[in-house]
């Protein structure tokens, strides 16, 4: 059986850091594909604080272009509303019939600090096995001891490149040449996006 990893996100747009750490989770890891899930309405943002889902789909599709390794899937912009992870690993498990050993879950140490208030997290953890990837201002006293028993770290630590900040950037002018894609880069540009 495949062991996946499920990585979600806004994607918006999508930069070098996120390709990272999906090439990190395979190279530390048992996971042979990472599966990259841009969120349809993420319950932690305010809805003018992202691109259309199509655009984030589009810009996902070049960044992570001829990476057999890598794939989209568009679960949560077909079930629409807001993307909850616990939603969007019971779905993916019941189309694809995998089971927790062999799903993971990815997410970053920051989340893990908010973790408890997330929708239902002993579900989640019942799902998949979650690897946390860290932030340089991480402190493991922050999260509860039980929770950290549960999880797994990842060697690499996160980037400190940001989806906003490159929007920042687009805004301001600044150029972004190394921090997303080529292809991303045009393709933002051609859609005008980012230039509020």
């Amino acid at each position: 059986m495949v062991n996946i990893c499920l990585f979600g996100g806004t994607f918006d747009p999508p930069h070098f850091a996120h390709l990272s750490l999906a090439e990190t989770v395979l190279r530390t890891t048992v996971v042979d594909k990472v599966v990259f899930i841009p969120a349809f309405l993420p319950p932690h943002k305010s809805n003018k604080s992202y691109s259309n889902i199509q655009h984030r789909i589009n810009m996902l599709d070049l960044a992570l272009e001829n990476r057999d390794e890598f794939e989209i899937s568009e679960i949560e912009s077909e079930r629409k509303g807001k993307s909850y992870t616990v939603d969007t690993i019971k779905e993916y498990q019941k189309q694809f019939n995998i089971k927790k050993e062999n799903l993971f879950f990815l997410i970053g140490s920051d989340s893990l600090v908010n973790f408890h208030a997330w929708r239902k997290p002993d579900e989640i953890l019942n799902l998949a096995q979650i690897l946390v990837v860290l932030r340089p201002t991480f402190s493991k006293n922050s999260v509860d001891s039980q929770l950290l028993k549960q999880v797994k770290f990842l060697d690499s630590p996160l980037s400190d490149i940001s989806s906003s900040m490159i929007r920042q950037y687009l805004k301001a002018g600044r150029s972004v040449k190394h921090l997303i894609p080529e292809k991303v880069l045009t393709y933002i540009r051609r859609n005008e996006l980012y230039t509020f």
